[in-house]
Formats: C-alpha cells, structure tokens, sequence
C-alpha cells in the first residue's frame, strides 16, 4: 500500500495483483470490475476510517464474496480503505480478539464502531472463525442478568451465535458472583464446542456436572479471592468426577481458601488420570504443602 497526501488527506492506494480476477466466477456482471471502479472511487476520498464510502456500488453480500478470495495480505490493505469495507474485512481478519486493557476496548470499539453498533453486536454479528474468548480482569458483566435473562442478555445472545468457541476466558469481580443454581445442561448448550476453560469458581460446579467435562482439556479457577460462594461442598466435593482429558488444572487467585484448594485438587487429581500440569498461583506455608501432597 502507498500512501499520498491529497488535499490535506492521507489518501491509501491499494494495489491487487490482476490474477484475483481469475478466482472469480460471478455470471452476467463482472463485480471485480466494479470492484476495481470503487477501488479508483477510494483514491477520491478521506482516508478516514469511519467515512463509508459514498461511491461503493458493490451490495455489502457481494464484497463479502470477493473479500473471501483475497490473501490475508490483500484483505488488511482492503480493509484500510474506508469504514465499510473494513466491516465487511474485519471477521476474516481477525480469529482472536484480546481485550486486557481499557484503551484495548477503545480501540476495538473505534475498529468495528457503527451507527448502530448496538444493534449490531446484540443481534446479528457473528465472527465465523471465532474460536477463543478471553474477557479477563475485575469487571462485572452483570451475571444476575446473564442467567436469569437468557433471550435479553446482550453477551450470552453473543455466545449462542458463536458455539465454536473452544477457548473462554471469563472476568470476575467481587461480590459478582451468582448464587443461584445453574443448570449444567444449559452451559453445555452455550459452550458446545469448550475444550479450554478460566473463570470464577461460581461457574465451575455446573460445568463439571455437564457433558462439558468429558471434553475439557484445560481447566482454570480464576477468582481475586478464591472462596466458597456457592456451597461447593453439597455440590461437587465427595463427587465422582470425570475429566479423560484434561491435562492442565489452575488455580489463580490472590487470596485462596485452604480448604477449597485441597478440596479441589482433590477431586480434580481423582478425575483426571491423563492430568499433566497443576499451576496454583498463591503462596503455600511451607506446612501446607505436606497437606496439598497428600490430597
């Protein structure tokens, strides 16, 4: 990509090599020549990346097409053009997306940010390639509202419309937790296709009592203060756990409970016999090791 000024904007020049043409095989109108026309149309206009072009003439369904052919290289130049292609770019660009910051959110927002941006990412946005999920750090994202209003739930309706995903990564913050039973069912049905896991310990009874365990090969506690919210000890310890494989268990958490911890590796180290890594991130006294050993 060349980049010019034009009248005071900074105008971007994508160039594509003419043997795309050739992976196209669209019947009665040449779209890659109207294509190319918008790419000459783009060269006229600002190169900011929220205008949406005023000359494209391609319908957004056929751009998806065309984008579809391009190489990765191709398609980050494309998407520099303007705002609408960049929308139409973005989920063949992008597989993982990780937000650990506030100015990473900011920016994410500024990328994929439309006038009905809402709209969009409650009703209708879907990443076909998405595969890993990771919403870490201290904030709330209002689980009383997560469960007990499944069909309104803007982030749940985010997980029905992607079942592929098989790495989750979920935040948790304090006195977030939701004390209410969880059907196990139902977090199998959100999370058909988990296989990596890391979230508050709220949400690990129902996952090990589902379908879900039998498939997990990663599984993280991740609390800032591991403690017993939810009656871990009618719920799952003393139970027969099977976890065929899993090969990695964590517990990440600035203040741990003694109990919940060698209670949970307990049953953890019974049900997963192929279980290859335990990564505790807490400081152990040195008796309490000799405890954890013999759990």
């Amino acid at each position: 990509m060349e980049m010019k000024h034009v009248g005071g904007w900074q105008i971007g020049h994508v160039h594509i090599r003419d043997e795309v043409h050739s992976t196209h095989h669209i019947e009665a109108v040449d779209y890659f020549a109207v294509f190319k026309h918008d790419l000459g149309m783009a060269r006229l206009l600002s190169g900011s990346p929220y205008m949406v072009m005023s000359g494209s003439t391609l319908p957004y369904e056929l751009l998806v097409d065309i984008f579809g052919h391009l190489s990765p290289s191709h398609l980050a130049q494309v998407s520099s053009v303007c705002h609408y292609w960049r929308k139409a770019a973005f989920p063949r660009l992008y597989h993982t997306v990780y937000l650990c910051l506030a100015t990473h959110l900011d920016e994410f927002v500024q990328r994929v940010h439309t006038d009905d941006a809402g709209s969009a990412l409650g009703d209708q946005c879907v990443f076909p390639r998405l595969r890993r999920f990771y919403a870490r750090g201290g904030e709330d994202p209002d689980w009383m509202d997560f469960f007990d209003n499944p069909n309104g739930n803007p982030l749940r309706q985010f997980f029905v419309r992607h079942p592929q995903i098989e790495d989750l990564a979920l935040g948790y913050a304090n006195e977030s937790c939701y004390y209410n039973d969880i059907d196990p069912a139902g977090i199998a049905k959100l999370f058909p296709s988990l296989r990596y896991f890391e979230g508050p310990v709220f949400l690990i009874p129902p996952l090990l009592q589902s379908c879900l365990a039998e498939q997990l090969e990663e599984l993280v506690i991740s609390d800032s203060w591991l403690r017993d919210e939810v009656d871990l000890d009618t719920k799952i310890y003393g139970k027969v756990l099977t976890l065929p494989k899993l090969l990695k268990f964590g517990i990440w958490a600035d203040t741990v409970n003694e109990d919940i911890l060698v209670n949970m590796l307990r049953i953890i180290v019974k049900g997963a016999n192929q279980l290859e890594e335990i990564e505790i991130h807490h400081d152990i006294d040195k008796a309490d090791y000799v405890r954890l050993a013999s759990a």
